[in-house]
């Protein structure tokens, strides 16, 4: 039991390292998380920024994930009913 705990602290841990990155990568691009959510966060929607700016900049978080965390992921937009303020990433 102890063996599952201590995974489950050190996966938690790396989630967590995985989001600041992407976080951090929102930021130098010029977006910005409103809120995380589970595995993923509420990304604000820019005027002049449409879906296919979100799928480029979550390619660009895969990468920098990749290159600082050495974990491959595959980061997508997921569908969200909201009052349009949001991509849910």
């Amino acid at each position: 039991m102890i063996k599952s705990r201590a995974l489950n602290v050190k996966m938690q841990e790396m989630e967590d390292a995985m989001l600041s990155t992407m976080e951090k990568c929102a930021i130098d691009e010029g977006w910005q998380f409103d809120c995380l959510i589970y595995d993923g966060a509420l990304l604000r929607k820019r005027a002049n920024r449409s879906a296919s700016d979100v799928a480029e900049l979550l390619g660009f978080m895969s990468a920098v994930i990749e290159a600082n965390h050495g974990i491959q992921v595959t980061l997508s937009q997921k569908k969200l009913r909201t009052s349009g303020r949001w991509f849910y990433v």
